[in-house]
């Protein structure tokens, strides 16, 4: 249940550009792709809309329905405008999946819905899939359902992959932009696709689970701290649901302390706990022309100077999508000639017995002695291999020196290597010993031959780790074994765990008894446009678990309202029959409901069948009631129908979507990580959780 590690179906599995780093030309955003002739609006709710939409502008793909295969596919063009940065290209694919639900035979479960809370919604009939695939899809529909779901459902490659159900609630389940390997879009330009195919159908509320990634860090974190607001904050997506019962208000007073946090202060306890702060902190503020004060001012500089740098690389791709470099310097022509300049006598130091020549051997050697002596710090080996790269491709070759270097002297130099134990890292310095010549010496093709050292350049990407490094400082270490945690722990610790976010984009919007003021058509037909849901009785409302008995097991079904368009001039009759078409449409278990009675929503004391809407007193809410509901419960609830009680600690009462274990004398499920079970580790056996140790069974 649940798990510790980072899902990759979330949104942002893969990276994505944003911010400055997607702007066109001379600044200006690069247009979406976006329906050539694009509808002036659906009035509909979202099951009529995306029909007509398809309808409109969708090819089918799929063959006809056979017993293999129920689900359809359909492709739908979107015209590339100018400015877009797409070339050679007039229209790219939108691929709409219409996937069926109903035709597993085990439990179907929507995890998504569950760890947003929507345990409660019953499983729709048809759920529709939104795809702008990497790559030409190769499709096997005679393989059957379960192939054809695999392939088009399971592709994490997928540019954009969003998932709306019957009922309009849905997932945003990922968006690949440039650093996830998109050639076409930006993941601006595909969350513009995304809000507006939303917007035009109407959605209710869609959920994402914010995993994305910048320069390889938790964006969330990154971009809350710097903006106030997570990246997809941008397109109105708000606090949906924080794990470990943390609320929206903890989550928005952990941005806003962290955001804040005076700089002076944040810089001073990093070098308290022996962290390596920003080198280059006076660069981002010569290039902003300002002073950075706070933690957030110095977050959203270092940030924009990475946009830059990966929109300036990927400025310089040529054919293909593969960057054209310059070409790097002639080392083995210069190598002996530097070498004495410099009186660096990397002849004494004798390498082991290794597959890499003498004089490759020597000039990854001069790379790391100059790399180390650009500093007076310690450099974790990962920062010293990062930068030898730009010089060295062989990432084998630079690990074998810098194994086989470590506490040695070279070239009258002592390479000194300690593994830092706040970081869980290695780390490198250089100690220039007495009677040598200090490096570093310029290398060929930096900053020219002999020339004196230039400033050296900001490096945005290092500078981002070393600032998440500081921010996640002994973030999981176990209380009384290392020193005082940073004040900042606690408010780093909400931003990383809170990945649930939501948008409501008001489908419901309008409807209201007065008749559609937003739609003068459906104005002129004098249409109601009502919000519509169903009350089952309580037998039907069925415990989830095996122990139906068990009344604190109890789950009930809960009905989400649905917009229904229909004339004033219908009977309450009529009002019946398309309550009970619209869930029969929608969800599996209403195939054979009736709707009998209208239990709320008519303020008329009787109201007879014959009666006609217009005559009546009709609220905006409709509660109705009926027969004929599936004794199926399998399709009850989309969050599934497993036998299990939440009851953490930390006030948990359902599933959040983090790791839990079960204890084994009262079966309630909590965290591991409430426990003192961090989530690196495995998961414990035969646990018991806190209530059954303080009253431990008799006998």
């Amino acid at each position: 249940r649940g798990g510790g590690e980072v899902q990759e179906k979330g949104a942002g599995g893969a990276d994505f550009g944003v911010d400055f780093g997607l702007m066109g030309g001379r600044g200006q955003k690069k247009a979406a792709p976006w329906l050539a002739n694009p509808p002036s609006g659906y009035v509909g709710p979202f099951r009529s809309n995306v029909r007509a939409f398809l309808d409109a502008f969708g090819t089918l793909k799929s063959p006809n329905r056979a017993a293999s295969v129920q689900s359809r596919m359909w492709t739908v063009p979107l015209s590339v405008p100018q400015g877009s940065g797409v070339s050679n290209k007039k229209t790219i694919d939108l691929v709409v999946f219409e996937q069926s639900m109903i035709l597993d035979t085990g439990v179907v479960v929507c995890d998504n819905c569950r760890v947003a809370g929507w345990n409660s919604h019953p499983v729709c009939n048809l759920s529709y899939h939104f795809i702008i695939p990497a790559r030409k899809l190769e499709v096997n529909w005679r393989a059957g359902e379960s192939v054809v779901q695999a392939t088009l459902l399971e592709n994490q490659s997928h540019l954009l992959h969003g998932n709306l159900h019957a009922n309009g609630f849905g997932h945003l389940l990922r968006v690949n932009g440039y650093e996830g390997g998109s050639l076409v879009l930006s993941g601006r330009q595909m969350m513009e696709v995304w809000t507006n195919l939303c917007t035009l159908l109407k959605a209710r509320v869609v959920t994402v689970e914010d995993v994305s990634h910048k320069c390889g860090l938790p964006y969330r974190l990154l971009h809350s701290i710097a903006h106030k607001t997570t990246w997809y904050g941008k397109w109105g997506y708000t606090f949906c649901r924080g794990p470990f019962n943390t609320t929206e208000a903890a989550w928005v007073a952990a941005v806003a302390r962290l955001n804040a946090l005076p700089l002076q202060s944040f810089k001073s306890e990093v070098k308290r706990h022996g962290l390596q702060f920003l080198p280059s902190l006076s660069s981002y503020e010569e290039g902003a022309k300002s002073k950075c004060k706070t933690v957030g001012d110095l977050v959203r500089l270092v940030l924009h100077s990475a946009n830059v740098n990966l929109m300036s690389a990927r400025g310089r791709q040529g054919p293909g999508g593969r960057v054209a470099h310059s070409q790097k310097p002639k080392f083995k022509e210069t190598l002996v000639s530097n070498m004495e300049a410099a009186n660096v006598r990397i002849d004494d130091f004798q390498f082991p017995a290794c597959r890499w020549s003498d004089n490759r051997l020597k000039l990854a050697a001069y790379v790391v002695l100059n790399t180390l002596s650009g500093t007076s710090s310690w450099m974790s080996r990962q920062d010293v291999r990062d930068t030898a790269r730009h010089y060295i491709g062989d990432t084998g070759l630079l690990d074998f020196v810098l194994k086989v270097m470590g506490n040695q002297v070279v070239g009258g130099n002592l390479i000194r290597r300690e593994f830092n134990a706040n970081t869980r890292v290695l780390e490198y310095k250089i100690e220039i010993l007495s009677g040598e010549k200090a490096l570093p010496i310029v290398l060929p093709g930096m900053n020219g031959q002999g020339a004196p050292r230039a400033k050296a350049k900001p490096n945005p990407q290092n500078d981002l780790k070393l600032l998440y490094n500081a921010l996640v400082h002994q973030l999981d270490a176990k209380p009384g074994r290392t020193a005082a945690a940073p004040s900042w722990q606690a408010d780093v610790r909400v931003l990383l765990d809170t990945k649930q976010f939501e948008k409501n984009y008001y489908g419901e919007e309008g409807a209201a008894g007065g008749g559609g003021a937003r739609d003068p058509a459906a104005k002129h037909r004098a249409m109601k446009r009502l919000l519509v849901t169903v009350k089952l009785e309580d037998g039907v409302a069925t415990p989830r678990g095996k122990n139906q008995a068990h009344q604190s097991r109890a789950h009930k079904v809960a009905i989400p309202s649905e917009i229904l368009v229909i004339p004033e001039s219908s009977t309450v009759k009529q009002l019946k029959e398309e309550i009970s078409s619209a869930m029969g449409d929608i969800y599996t278990i209403f195939g054979q409901f009736q709707v009998t009675e209208i239990i709320s929503g008519i303020r008329n004391v009787q109201v007879p069948d014959h009666a006609r809407l217009r005559d009546l007193k009709v609220d905006r809410f409709i509660v109705a009631r009926g027969v004929g509901v599936s004794p199926n419960t399998l399709f009850y609830h989309v969050g599934g129908v497993e036998d299990w009680i939440v009851d953490c600690i930390c006030g948990t009462k359902d599933d959040d979507g983090e790791r839990m274990v079960e204890c084994e004398r009262c079966s309630r499920w909590v965290h591991t990580r409430c426990y003192g079970v961090p989530d690196s580790a495995p998961c414990p056996e035969n646990f018991v959780c806190s209530k059954c140790r303080k009253h431990p069974r008799r006998g």
